[in-house]
């Protein structure tokens, strides 16, 4: 037998050491390992929480009435009727039971079997969330339901028409409500966020409409259309309402109630959660004071970077950017939250080579104008308004010339602030001079307290008479 060469061993336990520790960032940073009391206190929490929020999905436990597998239940119309009407006793909703309403049922509970399989799962981790905060605005908590009518639960879900997010906000409506959209952000896809929005928005129609049936409706067609409607046709009441409006909205309340029953009487026509992969009380949120990538937070806390995307859906890249003097949420699974929390300088400090291939978030970008390209295109590629791009560059039309140098901002935020727009008369009235791309909308918010119907008064004007340069008296809200 040989003798194994122990220099040559100890060489090979250094190459084995080095290649761990270049392999494992963790160990190269020192990373402090968690208190484990602190880490009990999480456990138990966690599980605390767990014991409220997990649904039931043991099939064995559901199907209480012995169903086969391939087994599709169907039920008289009365029996349906009737449980809707004990559904419609703890709703301010008309959980009302129709041919237009029968027809939604048939499909959920037998050609979308599968689809609302998923949303039941889904549900596990959407659902606490968006109950809380429809609790805060005092809504009703069956709006959670729009959310699947809306967006399948899908938060990069996207319309033909261009609606993001669960809740399928427009651009401009998303403005209205605060949520921002940059060539590396969308709040529209940001479940807190997106539903504080939908909450607002639900509250500003039932003020409109006073009639949640009314609110539905108008959330897909828009107030506008809802309300000439109304004004055309001499009615007040959505089933009235209903055979005058287009088709997307005439189904648009009868899908709303027809989701209502199946998520509530799933099991009953043998449909059953597909499991999700995460629960709300199986992560937490943390702000960050910089910018950090998807790559550098899996290969420092061992988290894919599918599952970060995943639990960060309002990042449309691997960044997650923090612009100067600001914050940002990060999601984690709660078994990662401790080691960041921990270890939060040296991520920011590994983190920062990693974002080289990113273009700062507060910096602009010096575009090229190419053969082909024009304002609404190039707005579009950098997710930002044809208004801005003229602002930021001094732009009195649409022309461009191929090879022009144009500055946009990823971070409209981060965009210098035109001077000199307001002032104040010898009457101690506040003007403002209109700039390019100005709307009603972004000048009412420049004041605190000030609407767009308000200016629209004080001025006698509409929207449609807003031009660059004309000057606007602002009412005083103080």
């Amino acid at each position: 037998m040989k003798r194994i060469n122990t220099s040559f061993l100890i060489v090979l336990a250094l190459i084995l050491s080095v290649s761990i520790t270049m392999s494992n960032p963790s160990d190269t940073l020192n990373f402090i390992v968690d208190n484990p009391t602190h880490s009990k206190m999480d456990s138990l929490w966690v599980h605390e929480q767990l014991s409220s929020q997990q649904i039931e999905t043991d099939t064995n436990i559901l199907n209480k009435w012995s169903y086969n597998s391939d087994s599709i239940p169907s039920f008289q119309d009365s029996i349906i009727a009737e449980r809707l009407a004990l559904l419609d006793e703890h709703t301010p909703f008309r959980l009302d039971y129709n041919k237009a309403v029968q027809r939604q049922i048939n499909i959920y509970a037998n050609t979308y079997r599968r689809h609302v399989s998923k949303m039941l799962g889904k549900s596990n981790y959407y659902f606490p969330l968006f109950e809380s905060v429809l609790d805060q605005f005092d809504l009703p908590l069956e709006f959670k339901h729009l959310a699947i009518v809306e967006s399948a639960l899908k938060p990069h879900a996207r319309s033909r028409s261009a609606a993001t997010g669960l809740w399928q906000f427009m651009y401009t409506t998303g403005k209205i409500y605060d949520l921002k959209v940059t060539s590396y952000i969308d709040e529209r896809s940001d479940p807190l966020k997106s539903t504080i929005a939908a909450c607002e928005y639900f509250t500003f129609l039932y003020k409109m409409f006073n009639d949640w049936e009314l609110v539905l409706a108008a959330y897909n067609g828009g107030p506008g259309y809802v309300s000439r409607a109304m004004r055309k046709h001499g009615v007040n009441d959505y089933w009235t309402l209903r055979p005058y409006l287009r088709k997307e909205t005439q189904n648009y309340v009868p899908k709303f109630i027809a989701i209502n029953y199946i998520m509530n009487y799933a099991s009953h026509h043998n449909i059953y959660p597909t499991p999700y992969t995460f629960t709300q009380a199986e992560t937490d949120t943390i702000s960050i004071s910089q910018s950090v990538t998807f790559d550098a937070l899996s290969e420092l806390l061992d988290v894919d970077v599918e599952t970060l995307k995943e639990l960060n859906p309002i990042c449309k890249t691997n960044l997650l950017p923090v612009s100067k003097g600001t914050t940002a949420s990060l999601k984690l699974p709660v078994k990662k939250m401790a080691l960041f929390i921990n270890n939060m300088d040296s991520i920011y400090a590994y983190t920062e080579r990693s974002q080289e291939r990113y273009v700062s978030v507060d910096e602009p970008i010096s575009h090229r104008v190419k053969n082909g390209e024009y304002l609404g295109k190039i707005a579009s590629d950098y997710n930002t308004t044809v208004g801005r791009i003229k602002n930021w560059n001094k732009l009195s039309s649409n022309k461009l010339k191929i090879g022009q140098k144009l500055i946009i901002y990823i971070n409209p935020d981060a965009a210098p602030k035109t001077s000199n727009t307001t002032r104040v008369n010898s009457k101690g009235e506040t003007l403002y001079t209109v700039q390019v791309g100005d709307t009603l909308w972004d000048i009412a918010r420049k004041y605190s307290g000030v609407s767009v119907a308000q200016i629209e008064r004080m001025n006698n004007i509409s929207y449609r008479d807003i031009k660059p340069g004309i000057t606007l008296k602002i009412p005083n809200t103080g």
